[in-house]
């Protein structure tokens, strides 16, 4: 039985999203993050090369080492960095800890500089040791639905306001209450029952 559930409105990502590119030093880490997109980021003084085009590839694109592909091709933006901006709402297009690499001119495979401190196994790696917030949800009987949330710095929230229960057609159930269940399960309580034959 599927089910849509949300959880952590945009004001919590947006938080979340803000805190993390504080942090970055997006030439050495080779991209930043803000609000829902990730700008990947190339300066050329860091790989010591002058290049003519700079595509980025990663376990997210399969490896692909496609050249021509201007979905991936970053820009000049001035006179040492290329930037390429991506829409990453939710880490669907490119999850948290996955591997990339920069290739310039005709597919020169470059290593990271030598300070990054995201590098592993000759690659440099999207937020490297974080997992984002996510939630998985199972309708277990027509009044209990268990919930799991899990994500770096996240506290799963107990209160009813933080969680949107929908059907298919998008009309909103309303949640009568949400209880610890154990040390990682969360008990939601619809305020009406559900028909668990139907979506």
């Amino acid at each position: 039985m599927k089910s849509k559930i949300y959880i952590l409105p945009a004001f919590i990502f947006f938080a979340w999203f803000t805190q993390l590119a504080k942090g970055q030093n997006a030439d050495l880490d080779g991209y930043f993050v803000r609000n829902d997109s990730v700008f990947f980021v190339f300066d050329e003084r860091l790989f010591q090369v002058n290049p003519t085009r700079v595509v980025v590839t990663g376990s997210f694109r399969n490896w692909d080492d496609n050249m021509e592909d201007a979905n991936w091709q970053l820009k000049k933006a001035n006179e040492y960095q290329w930037i390429l901006s991506l829409e990453n709402f939710q880490f669907r297009r490119i999850s948290a800890s996955s591997p990339f690499k920069f290739r310039i001119n005709s597919g020169i495979w470059l290593d990271p500089p030598s300070l990054s401190q995201n590098k592993e196994g000759g690659n440099l790696v999207f937020m490297k040791g974080i997992q984002p917030p996510t939630l998985k949800a199972e309708i277990q009987r027509s009044r209990t639905i268990w919930a799991w949330v899990s994500g770096n710095g996240i506290s799963r929230p107990f209160d009813k306001n933080m969680y949107r229960l929908t059907d298919a057609a998008g009309k909103e159930i309303p949640i009568a209450s949400v209880l610890p269940n154990d040390s990682s399960r969360t008990l939601i309580t619809p305020a009406v029952e559900l028909d668990i034959r139907r979506v």
